[in-house]
């Protein structure tokens, strides 16, 4: 999403909608599960966690994701 608003894009939202909980509960909370399970800002350089272990991305802003209820599901939802 950064890409494409630095592509020319006005804006841009990250938006996932989830029913399984172990995308956010779980005992594991370092790496890039501390983004989703214990509340750290993403942000930064981040290491791919599967496929290649060498491959990275580099996040400019800084992202907060606050999970949201609806029945039986989980949201979150991030303005770029």
């Amino acid at each position: 999403m950064e890409q494409l608003k630095e592509a020319g894009f006005d804006g841009a939202y990250c938006v996932t909608l989830v029913q399984d909980k172990n995308f956010y509960s779980g005992n594991k909370v370092d790496g890039v599960y501390s983004y989703f399970r214990n509340g750290n800002t993403i942000h930064g350089t981040i290491i791919k966690p599967t496929g290649k272990k060498d491959e990275s991305i580099d996040v400019h802003g800084e992202y907060q994701v606050e999970w949201k209820s609806i029945n039986k599901w989980k949201y979150y939802i991030v303005d770029m």
